[in-house]
């Protein structure tokens, strides 16, 4: 796939699923596996949305545990880079 348009614009996404979607014009019309493929390219999607939520998900949890322990350092008494403002 060559994009041609700027990354984020509609035409990139149009680009994209063009594609995607393209596959299933090469099907043969009285072929149920035409179906099928639609079936796999939906659950493909909802995989990947899947997919996304589980690793940001995954990066906040770790996040949170970063930013607790940057807390715990800051605000201990064998901290001696605190703020001597």
């Amino acid at each position: 796939m060559i994009i041609k348009h700027p990354y984020g614009s509609v035409e990139y996404y149009e680009d994209c699923f063009s594609d995607i979607v393209g596959d299933l014009g090469d099907t043969n019309p009285d072929d149920p596996s035409g179906f099928k493929m639609t079936a796999n390219m939906m659950k493909g999607m909802e995989n990947a949305i899947k997919s996304c939520l589980q690793y940001h998900s995954n990066a906040a949890e770790k996040y949170q545990h970063l930013l607790h322990v940057f807390q715990n350092y800051r605000d201990s008494p064998y901290n001696d880079l605190q703020d001597q403002g």
